[in-house]
């Protein structure tokens, strides 16, 4: 299956913190190529409860990808 692999990498590793949001360069490349597919179902209402959308959001677009306005991923839609 083309998810085996592409999601480990991106949960939790490669985020540098601070007030810009930035990210690593090896967590740019995952948040480039993992396909959301893989990661939705991952999304279940325990782990949506941990997650700040709005700071997910602004990372993963830190990151060079696009997300979509109001889209349902798992247990989160996005603002």
């Amino acid at each position: 299956m083309w998810c085996d692999g592409s999601v480990g990498g991106g949960v939790g590793g490669g985020y540098v913190g601070g007030e810009d949001e930035q990210c690593s360069t090896e967590c740019s490349r995952v948040a480039r190529v993992t396909h959301v597919e893989c990661v939705c179902p991952l999304i279940t209402p325990k782990l949506a409860a941990l997650i700040d959308v709005n700071k997910a959001v602004r990372v993963i677009e830190g990151c060079g990808r696009k997300v979509p306005r109001h889209y349902k991923c798992g247990s989160i839609t996005t603002p």
